[in-house]
């Protein structure tokens, strides 16, 4: 079963073309059986989409932030929640529990999604990419601005390599599909491979399931790999960690 990730805005105040659009996406991946991974707020295109897919007998997981429940803005058509702490959290979550990850129209919430997963990419922490939901031409001057940060050298290679655009939703199921495939490929390729290297993340990964709030004990393993402390894995995991940020020219972390 595919997993989409869906950033989106939360507003009421937007056109209805918008909600339209999220609405077809949503009856589609319901219709199809895909399970939607999002922000799990019962606001806006959040929620249109949400509802689409949950009425059409898709499976609907929301990760929600403390302050989200805090405000009582939890959808109640979840049929899974993972608790995190903040936004950031939020956005790691969805990242790895992804295997595709679609822009919708949305705000400055969107856009920090969007680039947290742009740059993960560009240096390697993951191989997914964005796919820019483009219907109506509304992320056009983004994507103009980020080719112009390219002429002007402050990219490492094209911005494209981490992302795709559709204008409309034939287009989105065919590069849903293909992107999903190519994953498929390179998670057969490589399986094993990360929790080999780093079996330190993998325990950590392992113990926040269902509640991505670290406890003290994990706050304290955390502390202690940071420090050069922790037992012989995660003295290992530390190795590879600053020879990658070497070989990228990143500075050993403090």
């Amino acid at each position: 079963m595919k997993k989409i990730g869906i950033f989106c805005s939360a507003s009421e105040n937007i056109d209805k073309m918008y909600f339209d659009s999220a609405r077809q996406i949503g009856e589609w991946m319901g219709k199809a059986g895909k399970t939607l991974i999002y922000g799990g707020a019962n606001l806006g295109l959040m929620e249109c989409v949400a509802r689409a897919v949950k009425e059409n007998g898709g499976t609907v997981i929301g990760v929600v932030p403390a302050k989200l429940e805090e405000k009582g803005s939890v959808s109640t058509l979840l049929d899974e929640v993972i608790h995190t702490r903040n936004l950031s959290d939020r956005k790691d979550v969805i990242t790895e529990k992804s295997e595709i990850l679609v822009a919708l129209p949305g705000g400055v919430g969107t856009l920090d999604e969007i680039f947290h997963v742009i740059a993960a990419a560009s240096i390697g922490y993951h191989q997914k990419k964005v796919i820019f939901y483009n219907e109506y031409g509304f992320y056009n001057e983004l994507l103009a601005a980020l080719k112009t940060l390219e002429d002007k050298g402050f990219a490492r290679q094209s911005f494209s390599t981490y992302y795709e655009t559709a204008n409309n939703l034939d287009e989105l199921k065919e590069k849903i599909n293909r992107l999903y495939d190519r994953l498929h490929q390179t998670t057969l390729a490589t399986r094993g491979t990360s929790s080999a290297q780093y079996p330190c993340n993998r325990r950590l990964r392992e113990s926040s399931t269902t509640d991505c709030r670290t406890d003290t004990s994990e706050k304290r393993e955390i502390s202690n790999f940071r420090h050069g402390k922790s037992r012989t894995d995660c003295h290992e995991h530390r190795h590879h960690l600053l020879l990658h940020r070497h070989s990228i020219g990143l500075p050993a972390p403090q």
